[in-house]
């Protein structure tokens, strides 16, 4: 997830990487990892939010998640 703002709006970018398969035993996959420049990423959602909407976005989702932790704490 990316978050970035303008004076009007913050733009919060959701993105999903496809980490390469590093097969092999520990030395060969650390080779391999070692060589890796970067992982890819694509943005599959963005929401654009009004500055003036923002605090009531962060707080929607603080409520909902203290109802789900509240539940998982009573299972």
């Amino acid at each position: 997830m990316v978050v970035q703002h303008t004076e009007h709006e913050f733009i919060i970018s959701f993105f999903e990487a496809y980490p390469p398969v590093v097969l092999g035993d520990p030395e060969e996959r650390k080779a391999l990892l070692e060589q890796i420049k970067s992982v890819p990423a694509v943005c599959v959602a963005r929401i654009i939010v009004a500055p003036e909407r923002l605090a009531e976005f962060i707080q929607v989702l603080q409520d909902n998640l203290d109802k789900y932790l509240s539940r998982k704490e009573s299972e």
